[in-house]
């Protein structure tokens, strides 16, 4: 069987060129996986910054409604004011009956202190 070299050569150099093509397009495959592994890895790392200061951020709000419910919990209910509205009312109608009473015991001191000064003698 005769051969052919020159046939042979051309085909195994067409193997190598198509190797290399090969080669050359899995290398460029793997640096664009190599990219998108960097890619993703900051995206990973901004999302867990993300998530820790949110995190703090909703700590900070927890602690401060914390303390405003604590503080809201001392303010008087509406109940509360309407009692207290209905003692302050009683309290200004028992200050008004000592008031005419003054002006009576005012009255009769009066009366008093102008008999003993015009008594006769």
């Amino acid at each position: 069987m005769d051969m052919d070299y020159k046939a042979a050569a051309f085909y195994l150099d067409v193997l190598q060129w198509l190797s290399i093509g090969l080669i050359a397009v899995w290398g460029y495959i793997r640096s664009k996986d190599s990219d998108n592994n960097r890619a993703i890895s900051k995206v990973a790392n901004e999302l867990a910054d993300f998530i820790e200061s949110s995190r703090a951020a909703n700590e900070d709000q927890n602690n401060r409604l914390t303390m405003l419910q604590e503080k809201v919990s001392h303010l008087p209910t509406e109940q509360d004011v309407a009692h207290l509205s209905n003692d302050m009312s009683s309290v200004k109608a028992q200050i008004n009956g000592m008031a005419s009473l003054l002006s009576r015991v005012e009255h009769q001191t009066n009366l008093i202190h102008d008999h003993l000064l015009n008594k006769p003698r």
